[in-house]
């Protein structure tokens, strides 16, 4: 019975380690490179500007996997584990991520340093631009935002 027992414990405990991890993303803290600045970025293109930027003095880590639009990303705690260990973020801003102020605030980190690219740029209106409103009486089942 003593057997039964420890195996069904052990199960458990391995079982809640396991569901721990997944919950997390699977993902622990990264090694930063030596001499290296840790940068989260949002998405690919900061991932490029950062790389352009920062050449070969940073480490990049993108929040936003590859084929996800960031304006439809939800983070889980995975995905946010490396905010953490970052100096820096760098985003868009202009609407693009939504999910971004309670990202920062799940992340506790209070010497994050955040980089809003779009930072004192206004945004060029398009005078004329439609995109498949013909008709459309205002009601069309989507929001723009204020952009």
């Amino acid at each position: 019975m003593k057997k039964v027992l420890q195996k069904v414990v052990i199960f458990c405990m391995v079982y809640v380690v396991c569901s721990f991890y997944a919950f997390a993303g699977g993902r622990s803290e990264e090694q930063i490179p030596e001499g290296k600045v840790a940068v989260a970025v949002t998405f690919d293109a900061m991932k490029e500007l950062t790389q352009a930027v920062g050449k070969d003095k940073v480490y990049i880590h993108t929040i936003v996997p590859p084929g996800v639009e960031a304006h439809d990303f939800e983070p889980n705690a995975g995905s946010l584990v490396f905010l953490k260990q970052a100096k820096a973020i760098v985003y868009n801003g202009l609407g693009m991520e939504h999910w971004l102020d309670k990202a920062l605030e799940a992340g506790q980190n209070p010497n994050l340093r955040t980089i809003c690219v779009t930072h004192g740029i206004e945004p060029i209106q398009l005078a004329g631009f439609e995109h498949g409103h013909e008709g459309c009486d205002g009601s069309c089942g989507h929001d723009h935002g204020e952009y």
